[in-house]
């Protein structure tokens, strides 16, 4: 399981093309490559095509195995499938083999593979031309048949024919062919405003199969029990077959459920309007509205419940009230989704066991909680010469802020004892992060999370850089970063200056500061170091004073990574 922008990234190919030349570690042979190709009918937008489509292709029942790009055109397909299978003629024509054997002939050479509806169960067949010249009928005829069935569908179940009663032959054809319908009910449902938990669900139930053969082979006519008191006088039913007849066998590559949506709001009004609903409870409503708009029972007997006891076996339990239940409940539905709980009671006072089995129709679960989650972490070197990097990990969900410098010290090699982790807002540190703190309790987004290299044991200094506009104010700028002394008790300022210079040199034009430093009157240098307390306000300290020796360790917590004071140099 691979995430972009976390395992890879896509470049443009110029872009790949430069990296290579430029560092020349990459092998050809493992250059992965992908097509951005165009999604969608009316509104198309530009997609890449990471996975592809993993088709068989076959000539004279030679099958190989290719991932092809969803974009590929038919003309490169068959192409490619030419040279695959060594073929020399130049007329060749392409077929998709649909399920049952099925073919249609791919005629438009400009047609890609994304606008015929391709998919991984379909397979393509190259067939080349026989010796006399002629075409076999190996696969025409069963196109035939095909484009006849295509056409009869089309005539039958048009927006004005819905209603229209279909012939014998007919039904039998639709419920034998569902799998050779005309788009394989391959079809999108408009979002007719907020109506998204209405088509999740209806997408869904259009592919259970035995349901939706049950409905567009028009069995439900029959079965619709009009006088069910609870029930919707069959329109629910109704509408839902007409639908799922425009979805299987309907030539738009989509669908307006207006009509469904208007009967649902009728049957039901808490889905009436367009606000948001749930898709679980509309997707419950309607297996119990089509339940009682299609029960075989016309009267419903009263049946009692009664306990079983411990003695009783549970498949002849279970038989008891299976058939208990479908006296007053049995349709399509019972027959596909009802099943029963078997629960078990025992009393601790008289130790009496008893055993129900309650009948269900769907089951609610939770959604499995991912265990991981992403952390988006700058890591800063001792380094100036190499800029803030970003870096994406993944991290245990209640996992301790010691798991984000175990999964940087996966990624960058260093050590988790040479790496200081911190909350910063724009270019302060906030504050530093223990390792044993949870990551629950760091919310996300209110500091960027960074990851400063740092030598174990030695004291932090951490550092900013500010100038001053035309108010007193500091304006602060650059990447935080820290200055770590081996020996911080006798050092020159000089020497001082020029460690600060050498770590600003990152994102600042350090060599020109340092000479115009040397060049201004000391009265009124360009750059100086002032200590501020943690709260930005300037504190008075040696360091102020470029005469003379420091002893930064005043400056410091010993054996701590907070700091008293923080140094600024101010521009």
């Amino acid at each position: 399981e691979i995430i972009e922008n976390i395992d890879f990234v896509f470049v443009p190919k110029e872009c790949w093309n430069y990296l290579v030349d430029k560092y020349k570690t990459v092998d050809s042979s493992t250059e992965i490559e992908r097509k951005v190709i165009e999604v969608g009918e009316f509104s198309t937008q530009l997609k890449i095509d990471l996975s592809g489509l993993k088709l068989d292709l076959i000539h004279n029942d030679v099958t190989v195995k290719k991932i092809l790009s969803k974009g590929d055109t038919v003309e490169y397909v068959t192409s490619l499938m030419k040279k695959e299978f060594n073929v020399q003629d130049d007329e060749c024509r392409v077929w998709v083999k649909k399920m049952s054997n099925n073919y249609s002939l791919l005629k438009n050479e400009s047609d890609t593979l994304s606008k015929l509806n391709i998919t991984d169960s379909n397979a393509l067949v190259l067939e080349a031309k026989q010796k006399d010249g002629s075409w076999s009928d190996k696969y025409s005829s069963s196109a035939r048949i095909l484009t006849t069935f295509e056409r009869n569908s089309h005539s039958a179940f048009s927006n004005h024919n819905l209603n229209k009663e279909p012939t014998d032959s007919s039904v039998s054809t639709r419920s034998s062919m569902l799998s050779r319908s005309v788009n394989g009910g391959l079809v999108g449902l408009s979002n007719l405003g907020n109506t998204c938990f209405m088509n999740s669900a209806l997408q869904c139930l259009s592919n259970v199969k035995p349901l939706t053969e049950f409905f567009i082979s028009n069995k439900y006519e029959s079965e619709i029990n009009e006088k069910n008191p609870i029930g919707n006088r069959g329109e629910l039913a109704r509408a839902y077959g007409d639908l799922m007849k425009q979805i299987w066998f309907g030539t738009s590559p989509s669908v307006a459920p207006r009509h469904f949506k208007s009967v649902l709001g009728h049957c039901a009004p808490q889905f009436s309007g367009y606000l948001q609903q749930d898709s679980q409870e509309l997707m419950a409503f309607l297996l119990d509205g089509l339940h009682e708009d299609l029960n075989r029972i016309s009267n419903k007997p009263y049946i009692n419940q009664e306990d079983h006891p411990e003695n009783i076996a549970d498949s002849v339990a279970a038989e008891i009230s299976w058939t208990n239940h479908k006296k007053r409940n049995d349709s399509i539905i019972t027959d596909l989704f009802h099943g029963q709980y078997r629960s078990r009671l025992e009393c601790p006072d008289c130790m009496k066991v008893s055993k129900i089995f309650d009948p269900f129709m769907y089951l609610s679960v939770s959604l499995p909680r991912k265990e991981e989650k992403i952390k988006e972490v700058d890591l800063i070197l001792l380094n100036p010469t190499r800029r803030r990097t970003r870096y994406k990990v993944m991290v245990p969900r209640d996992g301790i802020a010691g798991d984000i410098l175990k999964a940087m010290e996966f990624h960058t090699a260093l050590k988790t004892e040479n790496m200081l982790l911190c909350e910063v807002s724009q270019t302060i540190i906030e504050s530093t992060i223990d390792k044993k703190q949870k990551l629950r309790d760091i919310k996300d987004g209110r500091y960027w999370m960074c990851v400063f290299e740092r030598k174990p044991v030695i004291p932090v200094i951490w550092v900013y850089s500010a100038y001053k506009g035309y108010t007193s104010y500091l304006k602060y700028f650059g990447d935080p970063f820290i200055i770590q002394l081996s020996s911080p008790g006798s050092m020159a300022y000089k020497d001082f200056e020029n460690e600060v210079f050498l770590k600003m040199s990152r994102y600042a034009d350090v060599d020109g500061a340092q000479r115009r430093n040397e060049e201004e009157s000391e009265s009124d240098p360009v750059f100086r170091i002032r200590v501020v307390n943690q709260f930005g306000v300037e504190i008075s300290h040696e360091l102020c004073n470029p005469d003379g020796s420091l002893n930064l360790a005043i400056s410091k917590k010993e054996k701590s990574t907070d700091c008293d004071s923080a140094l600024i140099p101010l521009l």
